[in-house]
């Protein structure tokens, strides 16, 4: 990655400043220059070449269910107690799949990594777990991955 950042400036205005005529902060044009900077990121860095092999970097998806998320799992990893619990009572679907996510990660993280850079799960074997490969419900991993070649998600 080093290469490719090698002399690499992408300023954060290339669709102009973020700022409306009144001067308050315009969150559109913050994105229009956050979409062309991540557009230039991945020109200009992708194919690098990395221990004889290439660095590909594939854009993601903007607008998708996610996405539109996120906030909900931010007050899951960092809110407060109380907006927590307002959380699984308004949304309990959302909160329960939250949880599942959280303990699969909890009980299969690798900590021996540095986290800031690395991700890792590794199978932990017990017939109980949640996670399909651990307990050898690889027709779960199968349709899992059918459902990402098809829909890309």
């Amino acid at each position: 990655m080093a290469r490719g950042h090698s002399n690499l400036f992408i300023p954060s205005t290339l669709a102009g400043a973020p700022y409306s005529e009144t001067g308050k902060f315009d969150e559109t044009k913050h994105r229009e220059n956050m979409e062309a900077a991540l557009s230039q990121y991945i020109d200009r860095v992708d194919q690098t070449p990395c221990m004889r092999t290439y660095i590909s970097l594939f854009r993601g998806v903007s607008e998708h269910e996610t996405m539109q998320r996120r906030q909900q799992l931010l007050v899951f990893l960092k809110g407060k107690a109380k907006e927590k619990r307002k959380q699984k009572k308004e949304n309990p679907e959302l909160f329960n799949y939250f949880s599942k996510i959280w303990s699969v990660r909890q009980h299969h993280a690798d900590d021996l990594l540095p986290g800031n850079y690395i991700f890792l799960l590794r199978c932990c074997g017990a017939r109980n777990c949640r996670h399909p490969l651990c307990s050898g419900k690889k027709e779960i991993i199968i349709l899992l991955l059918r459902r990402f070649l098809v829909h890309g998600y």
